[in-house]
């Protein structure tokens, strides 16, 4: 549920940590209000007399208020809450400071999730901003084939791609762009691949992990929205398990991993600790430094592509030479082509013999043309990587 209570981030922090709630706290507004995720709500109503929750129960939303260690409640849609609703209106105009009768012309009698009513709370009370901010840098950290490389560069662009040694590659590029990148590069890798977002947003450090399209974990160090321990614990208890499971030849040292994981405050950098215990070069971070709009020395800019230009364009032999271009395919190609012009002789046969349509015997001919296609293009591309 989300809590905001009427104290300070390091009073709430140390309310819940001590309570070992699982919880989350995040920003203060200039008037005082700090937000909060909180998975259990007695903390909040113990320790504090001014606090406002926003939580589902039984299908329905819920909004509660402290007053002064006086509560009232109501649920949503209002209209079955006439009354209890008019006092909670009450108590969040004199919490807030705010117009009564403004809060009750946002509430609508239509709304029915949390959401929306945050969303029209937000519209009348200056409540603490819960959007993160951007990030100001990021990375894309990749070890895959060359060719899924600069065929996600190609797909993703404009960005840079900088080759690292051992099989690694790095995008670089604006910051709004590397989501894309990574989510492209992951998509065109293989299982065995390897593909990390690193980013910076302040003095927040972190990382996403990508697979098919879309982060699988993630985690960050010097966080504007803090973990209580309780929490911190069992999410790097997850993170430590997909990383280990992703990452068996790289992690080590998966105690070492667990505990940097743990540590919610850090002064050195903990991209540094962690590349390792993972078994990642740490050469990224040093790039991730840059200014987002700087080349880094030895990397090459890769202008975007239209879908089929990325797949169909190759720009060296290495490249072209793909899974669909091995011998097995070659043969399977020559198979193919072998049953389909066999099946269109005898579409044209029984066609000269006065029975049939014609329409089948133009799609087995189309079909011929392209398994024919299909097998010249493998015959040259196997001849390439055999050197031939």
């Amino acid at each position: 549920m989300l809590a905001f209570v009427h104290a300070s981030k390091d009073a709430l922090f140390e309310v819940l940590d001590r309570a070992n709630a699982e919880a989350v706290v995040g920003p203060t507004s200039a008037s005082g209000w700090t937000a909060s995720w909180v998975d259990d709500d007695e903390p909040v109503r113990a320790a504090f007399p001014d606090y406002v929750l926003l939580f589902s129960h039984d299908k329905r939303t819920r909004l509660c208020v402290s007053r002064d260690g006086a509560s009232s409640e109501t649920d949503f849609p209002r209209k079955e809450n006439a009354a209890a609703f008019g006092r909670v209106v009450a108590d969040l105009g004199a919490l807030w400071k705010v117009d009564p009768a403004a809060i009750a012309d946002s509430l609508s009698d239509e709304m029915t999730d949390p959401d929306t009513v945050l969303h029209a709370l937000s519209e009348v009370v200056a409540l603490p901003d819960l959007e993160e901010p951007d990030l100001d840098t990021a990375v894309v950290v990749i070890r895959a084939k060359p060719g899924d490389v600069r065929m996600a560069a190609e797909l993703a662009g404009p960005l840079c791609l900088l080759p690292i040694g051992n099989g690694w590659f790095v995008f670089t590029g604006q910051v709004e762009t590397m989501a894309g990148a990574a989510a492209a590069a992951s998509s065109m890798a293989g299982r065995n691949s390897t593909v990390i977002r690193l980013w910076r947003r302040g003095a927040e450090s972190g990382y996403e992990q990508w697979r098919q399209g879309k982060p699988e974990a993630g985690w960050s160090w010097n966080e504007l929205w803090r973990h209580t321990a309780a929490s911190r614990v069992r999410a790097a208890a997850e993170v430590a398990e997909v990383l280990s499971e992703r990452f068996s030849a790289g992690v080590t040292d998966p105690v070492a991993l667990r505990a940097l994981l743990r540590r919610d405050v850090m002064s050195g950098d903990p991209l540094l600790e962690f590349l390792p215990l993972i078994g990642v070069p740490t050469d990224p971070v040093a790039i991730l430094d840059q200014p987002a709009d700087s080349v880094p020395e030895g990397s090459e800019l890769i202008a975007k592509l239209p879908w089929y230009k990325a797949f169909f364009t190759r720009t060296s032999p290495e490249v072209l030479v793909r899974a669909r271009s091995r011998p097995v395919w070659l043969k399977a190609t020559l198979l193919g082509l072998r049953v389909i012009g066999a099946l269109a002789l005898v579409v044209i046969a029984v066609l000269r013999a006065g029975s049939g349509d014609w329409l089948y015997a133009v799609w087995a001919v189309l079909l011929a043309v392209y398994f024919a296609w299909g097998l010249a293009w493998r015959w040259r591309y196997v001849g390439i990587n055999r050197g031939t």
